[in-house]
């Protein structure tokens, strides 16, 4: 009588071992290497999003290069470009328009405020 080759030439009565936790190894594998995948393609878009967007944030595309900013009595060009923070290079997407709002409404003689980020590199100011 010819045996079964993929049996592991188990005799007859003999019990069939265990795999990992009492399953078979082959099933574990089956069920474990989906989600293994899965948590691969995840990681990978993860990382690949995390370096585009510090890519993005260091780029000198991205970079302030023009301020308009309407003056006024009061206050200059030069000294609203300093009281919203744009007196060193920043990058469009690290400027916080609110933030740049509430130091130029913080003088007393500005009544109204209004900053706006224009892509790819500009900051209009409006007074």
């Amino acid at each position: 009588m010819r045996s079964n080759r993929f049996k592991g030439g188990r005799r007859e009565g003999e019990a069939r071992r265990p795999g990992l936790l009492g399953l078979g190894l082959r099933f574990v594998i089956r069920q474990v290497a989906p989600v293994l995948k899965l948590g691969l393609v995840a990681a990978f878009l993860a990382l690949a999003a995390w370096t585009a967007y510090t890519a993005v944030l260091r780029s000198p595309y991205f970079r302030v290069r023009v301020v308009e900013a309407n003056e006024t009595a009061h206050l200059d060009r030069r000294a609203i470009i300093e009281r919203v923070g744009l007196g060193q290079p920043t990058n469009l997407f690290r400027f916080d328009t609110k933030a740049a709002e509430e130091a130029l409404l913080a003088h007393p003689w500005v009544a109204r405020a209004a900053v706006r980020t224009v892509l790819p590199d500009r900051v209009e100011v409006g007074l």
